[in-house]
């Protein structure tokens, strides 16, 4: 008998910031279990498998999350699988994400850092989110049969601060990839919409606050709330109209946040998370 939690239904029909709660929680728990099955049934499930069945069961459940897959031709170059994006009307949260997943063994093995190289990925992330603007978080895939530490599904989905886990490794060696090592770094990604810790703040603001309780992630490297680029509008069907084609192109090379994304070839693609409905094309 499969072991998913019991289901919870999501209706697509309100902007209650709970219904993206549950749905937050109710997905680190299937990827909990679908870890943990996959372990008992000798399956092998990858990282960009993971974050594809995640992506598709959060479509099926609300209309307040979009999703653009890219061409993924140099994953390297930028170090990083998805752009999130936390909106509310024309102004939004980035965060650059890498995906790591725990495998069998007890450890994030394709976690590694390689001190002094360009190329490590972790780097690449970090100097990534830096020349554009965005938060450079980990989104670790767990699941773990040890009582050291205590079980917990909410831990299905955790994210940690890129530059934190970049330190760990590079001040306790690579072999500290363990979960022991690694999940008091990290905390349930829920805990990114969860929170009602601040009332009457915008949906953005709100996200951009909360990373803060991550460890490690310093304030003043948190980038502030910004215009949507217009990959972004274009993605929930804001984009400029053609009449206000020349003033974007104006704001643009006056160096705004509106830019179109040129990182947009070096990753997996790009998520929106909206306090409203977005209308999809289909």
């Amino acid at each position: 008998m499969m072991s998913y939690p019991k289901h919870r239904s999501f209706p697509c029909l309100g902007n209650d910031t709970d219904d993206l709660c549950h749905l937050f929680e109710w997905i680190a728990w299937k990827t909990w279990w679908d870890l943990g099955d996959s372990q008992r049934l000798k399956i092998n499930i990858s990282e960009e498998s993971i974050t594809d069945m995640l992506l598709l069961e959060m479509l099926r459940r609300t209309n307040r999350i979009t999703s653009k897959k890219f061409t993924k031709n140099e994953e390297n170059k930028s170090g990083a699988d998805w752009l999130w994006w936390f909106i509310s009307g024309n102004r939004g949260f980035p965060i650059l994400i890498q995906a790591k997943r725990l495998y069998p063994c007890g450890r994030y093995t394709a976690l590694k850092y390689k001190k002094g190289s360009k190329h490590d990925q972790t780097n690449t992330l970090l100097r990534t989110a830096r020349n554009d603007g965005f938060l450079p978080l980990f989104c670790f895939y767990n699941y773990w049969s040890s009582k050291k530490p205590p079980q917990n599904p909410n831990y299905g989905c955790a994210l940690a601060s890129a530059r934190l886990v970049k330190e760990h490794l590079y001040s306790f060696g690579p072999k500290k990839n363990s979960i022991a090592s690694i999940k008091p770094l990290s905390v349930p990604w829920s805990n990114l919409v969860c929170s009602n810790d601040h009332p009457g703040m915008e949906f953005p603001e709100a996200v951009r606050n909360r990373v803060m309780y991550i460890p490690g992630i310093w304030e003043h490297d948190v980038p502030e709330i910004c215009a949507l680029p217009l990959e972004v509008q274009k993605l929930i069907g804001k984009a400029p109209k053609e009449d206000d084609q020349k003033h974007f192109e104006v704001t643009k090379s006056f160096g705004d946040q509106s830019r179109v994304p040129e990182y947009q070839a070096s990753i997996a693609g790009m998520n929106v998370v909206s306090d409203q409905p977005i209308e999809r094309n289909s």
